[in-house]
């Protein structure tokens, strides 16, 4: 079962839903593979995928995404994790879920039979310019969410700022797998949306 929950402001109503059903329907059969042939693991899973301008976000677990815009990196996604809910009812501070023990317990997972799953999703109107960030926790474990925004400012391509950001977590340790993918967005002016 997948229910999809804190839809963040649905800009573009009967196209949207579509969008998400699509979206549900893709997470369904991971699901369905999951069971059939990884029995008794769970994984997470965060997914950006474009129709043109629009961008659709669905996420479960502690993977990330972000947005890089005109200079400013905002985090897409919220992670599904214990010490986040902690973080979120006000019974430890930011500082404390940095390097709380329990940072890594799941809240959220694909793969666990009889659990629902609490799929996020969000949907942002891409502009011209846009960098679009989907990564492991190994990464944002290991480099700053400011050195995150300096790296996709700098690289002069997609690619170099995966291998820089991928670089940057192995020599600061590199404890986990770094996964990261950048999309680089050249969305025409004065485009209506659904256009670029």
């Amino acid at each position: 079962e997948v229910i999809a929950n804190n839809i963040r402001k649905p800009l573009w109503g009967y196209r949207a839903m579509v969008y998400a059903v699509v979206f549900l329907g893709f997470m369904s059969f991971i699901v369905w593979a999951h069971h059939m042939f990884i029995t008794g693991m769970g994984t997470t899973m965060t997914l950006a995928v474009n129709f043109r301008a629009d961008l659709l976000v669905a996420h479960v677990g502690d993977s990330r995404a972000y947005l890089f815009r005109k200079g400013h990196l905002e985090r897409l996604t919220r992670d599904q994790t214990m010490v986040q809910s902690l973080l979120d009812q006000g019974a430890i501070s930011a500082e404390e879920l940095a390097h709380h023990p329990m940072r890594h317990v799941l809240a959220g997972v694909l793969g666990t039979k009889g659990k629902p799953i609490d799929v996020e999703l969000r949907f942002i109107g891409l502009e011209d310019g846009d960098q679009v960030l989907v990564c492991s926790d190994g990464l944002t474990e290991m480099v700053a969410e400011a050195v995150i925004a300096e790296t996709l400012a700098a690289a002069p391509t997609a690619e170099a700022a995966c291998q820089r950001l991928i670089e940057l977590a192995n020599s600061h340790g590199g404890k986990d797998n770094v996964t990261a993918v950048v999309s680089r967005y050249q969305v025409r002016l004065n485009a209506p949306s659904g256009v670029g």
